[in-house]
């Protein structure tokens, strides 16, 4: 039996998917999926927040410079 066999047959008696290698395959892909979808929203949802601030910032600025004139 190869280390990887050996793994997988460990990683299945703590998962209980012994007996179903490809359903806890499945199940490892979908999570990783939806951790990475979820990543990458966050990471447009700051990247969102962040674009607002910068624009808040500018036209705060412009005023500023308006009062001082």
């Amino acid at each position: 039996m190869t280390d990887k066999q050996q793994f997988q047959e460990w990683l299945g008696r703590q998962t209980g998917f012994l007996h179903e290698p490809t359903a806890w395959t499945a199940w490892l892909a979908a999570t990783h999926a939806e951790r990475e979808r979820n990543r990458l929203e966050m990471k447009g949802i700051i990247n969102t927040l962040a674009t607002h601030a910068n624009h808040l910032s500018n036209l705060a600025n412009n005023l500023i410079r308006q009062h001082e004139k």
